[in-house]
């Protein structure tokens, strides 16, 4: 997970509860950028799901998290080099066994992305 922290710069993470919060601003030098795509950069999709599903293990402060699915992920606005972006996730039970957690990247154009987890702790 290594490379996905070179890609994101990240501010101080507010708790409250199950909600936690961070501002993250994307890392224009990394290579990615030259690949996707070239001479228009976006960030991959699975990228921004593969960086919630890290931040919500580190956030959540109960160990490990084993993502059970990813029921639904939309990606209303593109992320570029450069943007800054509130991180938001918010977690809830969902039954006695697993826990689902909405996360949010919230651009000044609304939300640029939504994903949702079901999974428990490990």
């Amino acid at each position: 997970m290594e490379e996905l922290n070179s890609l994101f710069t990240r501010g101080d993470v507010y708790k409250d509860g199950f909600v936690f919060e961070s501002i993250i601003k994307i890392t224009p030098e990394d290579l990615l950028f030259d690949i996707h795509f070239p001479k228009m950069p976006i960030m991959p999709g699975a990228c921004l799901i593969a960086y919630a599903a890290l931040c919500l293990e580190e956030w959540s402060n109960l160990g490990g998290v084993r993502i059970k699915c990813v029921p639904r992920a939309s990606f209303n606005h593109a992320v570029i080099p450069n943007m800054e972006l509130k991180l938001q996730i918010v977690s809830s039970p969902l039954g006695e066994k697993y826990k689902k957690a909405v996360c949010r990247y919230i651009s000044n154009q609304g939300v640029s992305a939504l994903i949702v987890f079901e999974y428990l702790h490990i």
